[in-house]
């Protein structure tokens, strides 16, 4: 920015010194001196008649542009008409003082307009890395929604029999006693060795803990796949071979890992780079939860003291389809209360 404002105020005052310089001729031979003194080299002498061009007027000497000879100086007196251009120059010295005193104003006004400009500039410079981030986030969201959401790539719903024969051919197996009857919701991955009357509904479907799982370079403590039953016409339908996949979790404890804060943090830098950065939820528990455009989802959790982690997988709807099963169950429930109660009841045994 100085550099520019130099460059014009110099161009400026150059034009303005060249309109204003006159021509004059030598009322008798004058010398040329290097400097205004008698006592100054003398370049050349001139003869009377010589026109030179006046750079500069003064009372007693005169600087002066003497063509090939070049600049120097010469005695006011020795150049004819000298006391009227004196007076000319003092006048024209006047107007090009005006006409500089202008010209700086109207750079002062470019200068102004170019500072602004800047400031503007500057401005959207500094806008670019929000900018940045900002489309760094939108991308992370993408991700999660275009990224579908699946456990181990198994078919979310797909019937226990299809399912379990695609673990095994992963040498993912169980044994019978590692059957349960009751089907769990989202929640359930919360807390290790836990169970929430509220997480679970009993004789609905099979949640099952299969051996011989890794996954991104470890082996979790436990794997657990959960099959619901379906309903059809308003009525649970208790086939354990059509019993629909729908959840999945592992778990990791301190007694298989003692760095669960590391594995945490490796599972989701991981995580990250398959859906994204993931929603934090503060509850009892801070955990990461990612939701893709389908509605399934995925949470990754762990305690305060790191002494678990655990890993889920839901497909969308899960927590409702449940939720329909409970009702159905209570239904039931409600209904053979209901039929014991008529059986008995003429009997008042023991009262």
């Amino acid at each position: 920015m100085k550099r520019l404002v130099a460059a014009l105020l110099g161009l400026s005052m150059a034009a303005c010194i060249g309109c204003y310089a006159e021509a004059a001729t030598l009322s008798k031979n004058a010398n040329l001196r290097s400097d205004a003194s008698t006592d100054a080299e003398i370049i050349v002498t001139l003869n009377a008649g010589d026109t030179v061009e006046i750079l500069e007027y003064g009372d007693e000497w005169c600087h002066v542009n003497a063509g090939e000879a070049g600049e120097g100086y010469i005695s006011t007196g020795l150049i004819a008409d000298a006391a009227g251009d004196a007076d000319s120059a003092a006048s024209d010295t006047e107007d090009v003082k005006a006409q500089l005193e202008s010209e700086i104003a109207q750079i002062d006004t470019q200068i102004a307009e170019l500072q602004s400009q800047r400031d503007e500039l500057a401005a959207e410079l500094d806008a670019i890395p929000d900018e940045t981030e900002a489309a760094s986030n939108d991308a992370a969201v993408d991700t999660a929604e275009t990224q579908k959401i699946t456990f181990r790539n198994l078919e979310w719903y797909g019937t226990f029999k299809d399912i379990d024969a695609q673990l095994a051919d992963e040498g993912i197996t169980y044994s019978s006693w590692n059957v349960d009857d009751c089907v769990y919701r989202l929640s359930r991955v919360d807390f290790i060795n836990v169970w929430d009357g509220s997480d679970y509904v009993e004789g609905a479907g099979l949640t099952i803990r299969y051996s011989g799982v890794e996954v991104a370079g470890y082996t979790p403590s436990d794997t657990y796949a959960c099959y619901m039953y379906p309903i059809e016409n308003n009525a649970i339908v208790r086939d354990d071979e059509q019993a629909q996949f729908y959840f999945a979790w592992y778990a990791f404890d301190d007694n298989d890992y003692k760095d669960i804060a590391g594995l945490y943090d490796d599972l989701y830098t991981k995580l990250q780079s398959i859906y994204g950065e993931g929603q934090t939820v503060e509850e009892y528990h801070t955990y990461i939860l990612w939701t893709d455009s389908e509605g399934n989802r995925l949470k990754l959790i762990s305690n305060d003291d790191r002494t678990y982690a655990m890993l889920g997988y839901m497909a969308a709807g899960g927590d409702e389809k449940v939720d329909a099963l409970e009702e159905l169950v209570t239904a039931e429930a409600v209904a053979g209360e209901q039929a014991a109660r008529e059986e008995n009841a003429s009997n008042t045994g023991g009262l």
